[in-house]
């Protein structure tokens, strides 16, 4: 018997989904992660992105993908505007000292020249 394409595209989603375990445990670690970013900077905001926050993740595969808002003092050295790589770099390797058996933290930095950076 032919199933109908809607039946086996709700059973597919039902086995790709994170297991209730998964998502306690990306929970957890996100806690660990804004408490840690909250120690070293001026946090404003700590907004869950991605996969997750649109409640598409795939089991064992998506990660948590996080976007930190700080004060814009955090962007500042002796008065002047740093550039926001500097900036990045800092997260990261706040990160890094938090959690240096993990293969993230990924901070991704492009290229591009925001007017911040001029």
């Amino acid at each position: 018997m032919v199933k109908h394409p809607h039946v086996l595209m709700k059973r597919l989603i039902v086995k790709i989904q994170p297991r209730p375990k998964e998502l306690q445990k990306a929970m957890f670690h996100s806690i660990s992660i804004k408490k840690r970013l909250n120690k070293s900077f001026d946090l404003k905001k700590f907004i869950k992105i991605g996969s997750h926050s649109r409640a598409t993740a795939i089991r064992s595969f998506s990660d948590v993908d996080f976007m930190p808002v700080l004060a814009r003092n955090e962007a500042k050295w002796t008065g002047k505007t740093v550039k926001s790589s500097s900036v990045l770099n800092r997260i990261r390797d706040e990160l890094s000292e938090r959690f240096p058996v993990t293969k993230a933290p990924c901070v991704r930095i492009d290229d591009r020249k925001d007017e911040a950076d001029k």
